[in-house]
């Protein structure tokens, strides 16, 4: 049978995302308004469009880099490389002696909190910016 209803912890995750997306777009929003008034002090529309844009852009290569490290990609690469040294190295068997394994898995040392907030504003913004862009 299927949950049709989220239980309370559910919720209350999705609306910490919800909150934290919210709060990222704003923030990006006066950075934005922020970088127009120090650099023209004066607000001009394709001014702020353009700073907004640039910021939604980093908010969006931040949050893409999140997802593909937290999907475990470089896991695997770091785990080739490290089998690609142990076999070209000299001394192979006195690195393995002296060496432990390293269970180091970047995946699992970054949150993966972040992504869907970054990812969600970036997006919002990103489109938002281009709507406006086109349509002035």
């Amino acid at each position: 049978m299927y949950k049709t209803n989220l239980d309370f912890s559910d919720r209350r995750n999705l609306m910490s995302r919800l909150t934290s997306s919210l709060l990222l777009t704003a923030g990006s929003i006066i950075l934005s308004l922020i970088i127009e008034l120090v650099s023209e002090k004066k607000i001009h529309l394709i001014h702020l469009v353009n700073s907004l844009f640039m910021v939604s852009l980093a908010l969006l290569l931040i949050g893409l880099t999140l997802f593909v490290i937290r999907g475990g990609l470089f896991d695997l690469f770091s785990r080739t490389l490290k089998k690609v040294m142990k076999s070209f190295s000299k001394s192979a068997e006195y690195a393995s002696s002296h060496e432990t394994e390293s269970n180091f898995y970047l995946s699992e040392r970054v949150s993966g909190e972040f992504v869907f907030p970054l990812l969600s504003s970036g997006l919002f913004l990103f489109v938002v910016s281009s709507l406006v862009a086109i349509l002035s």
